[in-house]
């Protein structure tokens, strides 16, 4: 699970270096990382990518609920990001899917192991 953890905490960071923005007529095209909203949800993907790294060196799984809390920081964030592109009309680019896509399975996966029994 530490893995699936890992891909998605990735897939967070490289969707900050992609194109949120694509460019119209008088819209430049901007990269995640070119704004504050991107640099945040860089910062939510490389905290997890780190938690989940110390995890796998250590061997220890005692992080999971900072993996729900940051991927649905990253899911509010791409949400508040869509609604206000959507107000304005922009093209979202596949940056701000692919963030939004490894907010939403950090989520997923925080429930997927709370639901899972626990071993005594």
């Amino acid at each position: 699970m530490q893995l699936y953890i890992l891909f998605n905490t990735f897939l967070v960071m490289l969707g900050s270096f992609l194109n949120w923005i694509e460019p119209k007529i008088f819209v430049v095209a901007l990269r995640g990382i070119e704004m504050m909203d991107g640099k945040l949800v860089f910062g939510f993907g490389l905290v997890g990518f780190i938690g989940v790294a110390y995890e796998l060196i250590c061997k220890k799984k005692q992080l999971n609920w900072l993996y729900g809390v940051l991927g649905l920081a990253v899911t509010v964030i791409s949400g508040v990001v869509f609604f206000n592109y959507y107000q304005n009309n922009y093209n979202a680019g596949p940056g701000i899917y692919v963030s939004t896509l490894g907010g939403i399975q950090l989520v997923g996966s925080y429930v997927v192991l709370l639901l899972q029994p626990q071993k005594e």
